[in-house]
């Protein structure tokens, strides 16, 4: 018997503070971490009923940014909050993400979209994991 591991998928919607402005060197940055460092990073910290993830990037006390995080079930409830200071999650690895997959999806409501993959296969494998059973 086959059975397919479908990859997770998630919804980070991002968006500035209003007290907080960049120049476009800080916002290019900014854009990166939001691309592979922060997915990367928010992975541990998913629950299984997560399915959405929202950012506002602030200032931090050093200087750099500071990306703090509400994590949101189906419904849109909070199921808990986190900080991550940009320093503390460059570099970070994820095995599970998936940046092939993963795209910006525009922005509505004042936040910029982006649908992150996760999946338990290689990347250099694909989208599924197919698992014999005997």
């Amino acid at each position: 018997m086959t059975q397919d591991v479908p990859e997770r998928r998630l919804i980070i919607r991002s968006r500035m503070a209003e007290d907080f402005t960049l120049l476009e060197s800080g916002f290019k940055s900014v854009q990166h971490m939001l691309t592979d460092w922060l997915p990367r990073s928010v992975y541990f910290d998913l629950t299984d009923d997560t399915v959405r993830v929202d950012v506002e990037i602030r200032k931090s006390f050093t200087g750099k940014c500071t990306f703090n995080v509400s994590f949101i079930r189906y419904g849109v409830s909070v199921i808990k909050k986190a900080e991550y200071m940009e320093e503390r999650i460059l570099g970070k690895v994820c095995k599970f993400f998936s940046p092939k997959n993963t795209r910006y999806i525009g922005k509505r409501d004042g936040f910029d979209h982006r649908l992150v993959s996760y999946t338990s296969a290689e990347p250099s494998v694909g989208k599924t994991l197919r698992i014999e059973r005997s």
